[in-house]
Parts: C-alpha cells; structure tokens; sequence
C-alpha cells in the first residue's frame, strides 16, 4: 500500500497528503511537485458489504523535511523504503502498481490519462 487517505472538509488536497504522510508514518514532508492525477477502471473497487468507489486520487512528489518513521498502528503496521527493483517483486493491487512505477518513472511532468476521443 501507499500512503494516502481522504482530504478533510474545506482542506486541499496537498495539506491533506501532508498530514496523511505524518499521521501514518511520523514523516514530516514538504511537497514538491505533482506525479499525477490517477483514476478511471483501475482505481475502482468493491468493498466485502457490497459497497463500490470510484477513487480519483492525486500524487505528490515530496522531499523529507523532519520526523521519526514510525507505523500508526491503525492504518500502517510496518514501514519501509524500497527500490523499484524491489518493488517489482512485491504483491500489490493494480490500483497500487499503477502509483507506485508512474512514481518511479516520475520525470518532471505530471502523468494523467488524457480524455476519450
């Protein structure tokens, strides 16, 4: 999994991902730019009580600015920093992959899927 989570009422969308990395890793972050904007079939999915969500989600770059990585307890259990190399052999959901290799092909421009013609 990522870091993540949903934006407070009347809170933007980058200081909600910069209290969502502190509250589940103890990281303080300065944000420095956008990877992308990710949505469409792959980030859809349904929940065991029948429920079914359509994410958008928005990825940030960010460079550490402070804090001690520690799990929540809750939402992160354990923490750690892989290698894209690494990464390739981890299990993840497609939602998950689609994040995780667009961050590391991260090139200065931020990804979004263009619309439909």
């Amino acid at each position: 999994m990522t870091v993540g989570g949903g934006v407070e009422p009347d809170e933007t969308p980058a200081n909600a991902a910069v209290r969502e990395c502190h509250e589940e890793t103890g990281l303080r972050v300065g944000l420095t730019g956008l990877v992308g904007v990710f949505g469409g079939a792959d980030f859809r999915v349904a929940y065991p009580n029948g429920d079914i969500v359509s994410y958008v989600i928005i990825a940030f770059k960010a460079c550490l600015t402070g804090g001690d990585l520690r799990p929540d307890g809750d939402e992160t259990t354990a923490l750690r920093y892989f290698s894209e190399e690494e990464a390739r052999t981890l299990p993840m959901s497609t939602l998950t992959k689609r994040l995780v290799f667009r961050g590391y092909a991260y090139n200065g421009t931020p990804w979004f899927a263009p619309p439909d013609d």
